[in-house]
Formats: structure tokens, C-alpha cells, sequence
């Protein structure tokens, strides 16, 4: 999981440094695809339930899962990148909101947000606590910046599959789900601008905002201890 995590980690690191305007989505998940041949990785989300693609890449009002296309990146965007990779059977999982200056506070608000709710919610796990204090922490900072929780997605395990049980939710709902030391999960916070209202676009991945507001999305995999939770993806 270690492995997985820092090989995920590291070229996720190397596609945010090569977003700059004119380059396409299509261009990075290329390099993705290649830098997992030289790092001994394979990429986690390619054939996965059909989808074609190395890295899903979702701009402005998109949410998540996007397939990379040929658009080019502009000024203003808010590109989020979400990427995994499996090594000897175990996975990484991590997402990241790039922006591409000048934006304006509003979206700026929003990233922000969003990185801090996840770095809140991933110091709420050590054994013994509740998985759902992630939910609480999540919607809560989400309220304070007077933005949206997309709810119907969340967080999940993960460790011999990409997705396992169980979900990890990014509002306040009642579990009782206590962590233990060495479960690993992927926290991904997944804020919105106006409703957080979504809909799924005709080819069957892409999920957008209904109302047009800009989405962001961070997401990082980490090992539960006894102490503090060990993020693998750094």
C-alpha cells in the first residue's frame, strides 16, 4: 500500500506541474500512462468498469470522472485530477483541484475549502474513532464557506480493490463503523458552488453540476494507526 501510494502520489505531483494553458487533458493522462510503465505501476482506473482512460480530468463544472478529451486548458480553469495506481495487487487512490490564474476569490474560496476539509477530516482517524466524524468535519467546513456537499459521492476503502466497503461520507450521518489500526481508506471531500445538484452526461461517466457552479475535489489514501492516520499519497 505504501508503494502503491507513493507511485500515485508522485505522478500525480508530476501531471499538476504540467498544467499550464494550452496543454489537453488527453496530453496528461499520455503522460500518466507512461510514467506508470517506467515506475512498474498500473494504472488503476484504465478498463475499470469500462472506462477508457488512465486519469479522470474534470474541469470547471464537472465533477468527477471525466474522460480525457482534446479541450484545451484556458485561463480561469479549475482542473481536478484524480488518479490511482496498483502495485502487486494493492491500490493508491488521490485527487487534487489545480487552478489556472487569475481566478476569482469565489473558486479561490472554494479550493481552499475544499484542501482544508480534508486535511481536517483525515486528522479526525486514529484507531477507535468513527469513520463518520469524516462526514461531520466535511460538511461542517463546507457550511462555513456557504458551499455544497456532493452527496451522492464519497469516499470508500480501499487495499486489494480500488473500491471497498465501506463508503466514507462527506456529511454528517450516524454510523458506528470504528476504525482499527491498519485499515486504509481514501478520503475525498467533494465541494460544489451553488446546490450540489449533479447530473451524468450521455457518455455514461461524466458528472457535471446542475446549476453550472464550479465543483472541487481532493482525495488522498491513508493507513490508519494508533496515533495519527499516515497519509500514503503524499
Amino acid at each position: 500500500m505504501r508503494v502503491a501510494g507513493r507511485i500515485t502520489g508522485q505522478i500525480l505531483r508530476e501531471m499538476k506541474e504540467r498544467v499550464k494553458p494550452g496543454v489537453t487533458p488527453v496530453e496528461l493522462d499520455e503522460f500518466a500512462k507512461r510514467r506508470c510503465r517506467e515506475l512498474g505501476a498500473i494504472p488503476a482506473f484504465k478498463g475499470y468498469r469500462g472506462f477508457p482512460a488512465s486519469v479522470c480530468i474534470s474541469v470547471n463544472d464537472e465533477v468527477v470522472h471525466t474522460i480525457p478529451n482534446k479541450r484545451q486548458f484556458q485561463p480561469g480553469d479549475l482542473i481536478k485530477l484524480d488518479f490511482g495506481v496498483s502495485v502487486g495487487g494493492y491500490y493508491g487512490d488521490s485527487a487534487d483541484t489545480v487552478y489556472l490564474p487569475p481566478i476569482s476569490e469565489e473558486h479561490l474560496k472554494l479550493v481552499a475549502a475544499t484542501q482544508h476539509a480534508l486535511d481536517s477530516a483525515i486528522q479526525t482517524l486514529c484507531d477507535g474513532n468513527k469513520l463518520s466524524r469524516v462526514g461531520y468535519t466535511v460538511e461542517a467546513i463546507a457550511k462555513r464557506n456557504n458551499l455544497a456537499v456532493i452527496h451522492n459521492l464519497c469516499g470508500h476503502g480501499i487495499g486489494k480493490a480500488l473500491h471497498e466497503d465501506p463508503p466514507v461520507l462527506n456529511f454528517g450521518a450516524k454510523g458506528e463503523f470504528h476504525v482499527q489500526a491498519g485499515m486504509t481508506f481514501a478520503i475525498e471531500p467533494i465541494l460544489a458552488i451553488g446546490t450540489g445538484e449533479i447530473v451524468q452526461l450521455a457518455d455514461g461517466w461524466t458528472i457535471k453540476t446542475k446549476d453550472g457552479g464550479y465543483a472541487a475535489h481532493t482525495e488522498h489514501t491513508i493507513l490508519i494507526t494508533n496515533d495519527r492516520p499516515e497519509i500514503l499519497t503524499l
